[in-house]
């Protein structure tokens, strides 16, 4: 492993404020706020990543680079570190520190497909091809564990700091690393590849959707298990609200809740609660970290806010071009989108109406 300065800030490529937000050059695949979120990553499908500073004038470009691939990851660290994957299997760190980001040099077996920091700060993982990569904060050690089907798609870390869960090809799998973990390894089997998983606020429930159109839902010390089938498409997100009891999936255009009971993975609605606020397929359905508020978008630009779910969307708003990344900020008072036209927008003062951010705002028709 080593360390490589990066050619940062190429100006031929810089984004172009423009009102509300920034203009790319290529779609904005990737957002991500740092937790004490005064700065927002973003990363395109040209190579390009960057990270907004929240100024009180208004968002500056605080550091920004192109790539040779296409950006496929995005992590902060619990202390403001950002992590870089792309399509070529590079990683990068960029610290506020800092003016130019490290390029960490490492034998990956393929694209970065995921990152994720440990709840300290102190581990990076890494998925790339058909292995996981422990690598310390300082750099100083990496430790690999092969996965035990497939490629590596999606990372969480656990409540505790030695456990590390890898969804795969056919399941999701627990990790042990190093002597601090507090679970045995374990591996809970699915009928297709694994995208995407969530744990609930606890640590001790994870739901996770496939290739087959199935979510399941795991109970981590009881070891219960609900598979839920009828999706009509793969499920490429799914996401658990801050109480831990409701869970979200995009489905076509609409967007499906489960409630859960405090205990156990059964739940309580037998059929989905469904949220029809959209013509197009969604893109992103994402809850606020602040309240039971929850944003979905569209392959459109159309983005609904929806605070009851009996009375259809609180707030549309339409940013101009298919959602292709959706972020609250950790505030819950705003979020950011990146568009397939390359455009990022800030929104902020939602409970407010009419133009926020340069993006128009209304209140739905009933």
């Amino acid at each position: 492993m080593s360390l490589v300065s990066g050619s940062d800030d190429d100006h031929r490529y810089r984004p172009r404020q423009v009102r509300g937000g920034y203009e790319m050059y290529e779609v904005v695949a990737h957002l991500a706020w740092c937790p004490r979120g005064d700065r927002l990553a973003f990363g395109c499908l040209d190579g390009g990543v960057g990270v907004l500073a929240d100024d009180p004038m208004g968002p500056s470009v605080r550091w920004w680079c192109r790539l040779d691939a296409a950006v496929t990851a995005l992590a902060w660290s619990p202390q403001g570190a950002l992590a870089v994957g792309d399509l070529a299997g590079g990683l990068r760190l960029w610290s506020p520190r800092h003016r130019r980001a490290a390029t960490v040099t490492l034998d990956l077996g393929g694209p970065v497909s995921a990152l994720a920091w440990s709840p300290r700060g102190d581990l990076l993982a890494v998925g790339a091809g058909a292995e996981l990569m422990v690598v310390s904060a300082g750099l100083e050690s990496v430790t690999r564990h092969p996965s035990p089907a497939g490629a590596v798609n999606d990372l969480v870390w656990a409540d505790g700091p030695g456990d590390l869960v890898m969804a795969t090809k056919g399941g999701v799998g627990w990790v042990s690393v190093g002597e601090e973990s507090s679970r045995p390894a374990r591996y809970y089997g699915a009928d297709g590849t694994v995208l995407t998983m969530a744990l609930d606020t606890q640590g001790d429930r994870l739901a996770f959707g496939d290739t087959s159109g199935i979510l399941h839902l795991t109970d981590l010390v009881s070891g219960e298990e609900v598979s839920l089938s009828g999706y009509p498409d793969r499920i490429e997100h799914v996401e658990w609200d801050r109480s831990g009891l409701v869970v979200v999936v995009p489905a076509g255009d609409e967007a499906t809740l489960w409630f859960l009971p405090p205990d156990g993975v059964d739940p309580v609605n037998d059929e989905p609660v469904c949220l029809r606020g959209h013509d197009e397929m969604l893109t992103a359905a994402v809850f606020s970290p602040a309240g039971a508020e929850l944003l979905t978008a569209d392959t459109t630009g159309r983005i609904c806010l929806w605070g009851d779910v009996d009375n259809g969307p609180r707030l549309v708003f339409d940013v101009g071009a298919g959602v292709r990344s959706l972020q609250w900020h950790p505030s819950g008072t705003a979020f950011a989108s990146g568009t397939a036209e390359g455009r990022l927008r800030i929104v902020r003062s939602l409970p407010l109406l009419g133009q926020l951010g340069g993006v128009t705002a209304s209140r739905p028709s009933r």
